[in-house]
């Protein structure tokens, strides 16, 4: 219940900030946990699956549960990979969309190319090795 309070504050923050700035750019604060999210709905959408299950389809599920990344590790490169887009939005002359596609077409480009690729491995197991 906590993450949910955090979140909504933070998304009110953003919002804030963009009604008084006028700069819609700053919505790409959640750029990186945006495009996993938005993704992983269309992911399941495709495959025919009521999206208001729980699942374990998100990008950062997979390297985490399926790929056995350690948590943090996984935290910690989408945090820096987020602070990397923020640190870029705020210092940016750019326009909204030049930034939407400098900072998501990145990350779409690789959650469409590693994806496949990881969903791979989780639906073919390699077989476990035994220790005797």
């Amino acid at each position: 219940m906590g993450s949910i309070t955090i979140a909504c504050w933070i998304v009110t923050e953003i919002l804030l900030l963009i009604l008084l700035s006028g700069n819609w750019s700053y919505l790409l604060f959640l750029a990186v946990y945006g495009v996993d999210a938005v993704l992983s709905i269309v992911h399941r959408l495709l495959r025919k699956e009521n999206i208001f299950y729980a699942h374990r389809l998100h990008f950062y599920q997979l390297l985490a549960n399926e790929q056995r990344w350690p948590h943090v590790s996984v935290a910690m490169l989408y945090a820096l990979l987020q602070a990397f887009i923020n640190v870029w939005i705020t210092n940016s002359t750019w326009g909204f969309w030049e930034n939407l596609l400098l900072t998501c077409g990145p990350l779409i480009a690789v959650y469409i190319w590693l994806k496949p690729r990881i969903m791979q491995d989780v639906s073919h197991p390699k077989k476990a090795e035994h220790k005797y």
